[in-house]
């Protein structure tokens, strides 16, 4: 899939993410929610070895390293759009750590993952964010994206129980 160390920026490696990772990925995870002011997601790391290294992954995870260090990683999952009959990627979760921010990690994350997309037959990437989080709409505007007005519903817990029961 993804190449180890595709990136443009010499101190800032990515990889694709190995089961013995799932400890880092899942306290990148809880260090995010912490961020956002959100309780600790139920993402532990048993949760991650099992939907994304299981017989069927749910998910994919890039790292960011430094040095040798994960500063960062991207979690993501295949999409389709009907109405382009197109293959693309929905980016999940995006963290870099904050003292390694401002070092290129975000957007080579982002990068590699458009490149892994392409590899894949795909041609989008879509992702979601909390409308107050101006921080991140400037690097997202940064990298040349605009904001869709599109409203994302949710059906879970007992309403998702009741209809799928009928």
């Amino acid at each position: 899939m993804l190449a180890a160390s595709m990136t443009r920026e010499p101190h800032i490696k990515i990889r694709a993410a190995r089961r013995q990772d799932a400890a880092v990925i899942a306290g990148m995870a809880k260090a995010l929610s912490a961020h956002e002011g959100k309780p600790a997601p139920k993402l532990t790391a048993r949760a991650v070895r099992r939907d994304g290294f299981g017989m069927a992954p749910a998910f994919t995870c890039l790292l960011a390293e430094c040095a040798e260090r994960p500063v960062g990683y991207a979690l993501f999952y295949a999409v389709y759009d009907g109405e382009t009959a197109q293959r693309g990627n929905h980016l999940e979760d995006l963290f870099v750590l904050p003292e390694a921010r401002g070092q290129g990690a975000g957007r080579t994350l982002v990068a590699a993952l458009c490149r892994a997309t392409r590899q894949a037959g795909g041609s989008f990437l879509t992702w979601h964010m909390e409308q107050d989080n101006h921080l991140a709409a400037n690097f997202y505007q940064g990298l040349g994206k605009h904001c869709e007005s599109l409203v994302t519903w949710d059906l879970s817990g007992k309403a998702f129980d009741r209809l799928a029961e009928t």
